[in-house]
């Protein structure tokens, strides 16, 4: 009987069975998972033009790290502040917009800073998970379906940290998950590419509609 825990989709050479996980297992201790600050502990008064990064819900797109938009608060706060750092390489939750539930993963040429409240900041055992594989499998539909769970009935869509801790996901072998993860990762990259293409089709037509009729 197939394990249920296990995909329907696999690459052939791997056949050991999938285990169910929560987010609170990936990483060696508690504070492997943790959430910003709360509002008062860091506020609006506290960004600076030049400073320590502050990652926001709005940097967060699933798989895309946006660095648009990004505030910055002192090197004097950002110390106060330390337990909820995130270092380049991280992987960053929204628990809170549209859609929750939004990961990506800080790009490791960025630097060192903080998480606001509505973002959780994941930092799994590198020797047990790939931390692309984790990205990857909290923007599946599995997660979302979960999430929605989790919200119905709520007034504002936003989940608390327990409940981030708390999802729910099956995960394979190191080996199996850097697979997939390799996998996806030249899925993505081609899709980039044809985006791009896309954008400059249109553009020559574009060019082609205000210069072919006067």
């Amino acid at each position: 009987m197939k394990n249920k825990n296990t995909p329907k989709l696999r690459f052939p050479e791997f056949t050991d069975e999938w285990e169910k996980i929560k987010v609170k297992d990936l990483g060696q201790d508690k504070n492997s998972v943790i959430a910003g600050p709360f509002g008062s502990n860091l506020k609006v008064e506290d960004y600076v033009d030049v400073g320590i990064p502050v990652l926001r819900t709005q940097n967060i797109e699933r798989n895309n790290f946006i660095k648009m938009g990004m505030v910055y608060t002192s090197k004097e706060k950002a110390y106060e502040l330390k337990y909820h750092s995130y270092v380049p390489g991280d992987i960053v939750f929204a628990k809170l917009g549209n859609p929750i539930g939004k990961t990506c993963r800080i790009p490791f040429n960025f630097e060192k800073g903080l998480v606001v409240a509505d973002v959780v900041r994941i930092r799994p055992d590198v020797q047990k998970y790939s931390y692309d594989f984790i990205t990857y499998s909290l923007n599946s539909p599995i997660i979302e379906k979960e999430i929605v769970m989790e919200t119905i009935g709520s007034t504002r869509q936003r989940l608390n940290l327990s409940q981030v801790r708390n999802l729910k996901f099956s995960i394979s072998s190191l080996k199996e998950q850097t697979k997939i993860a390799k996998f996806l990762s030249k899925v993505d990259e081609k899709i980039n590419s044809l985006n791009e293409k896309y954008v400059e089709f249109l553009n020559f037509k574009k060019f082609l509609m205000q210069n072919l009729f006067t």
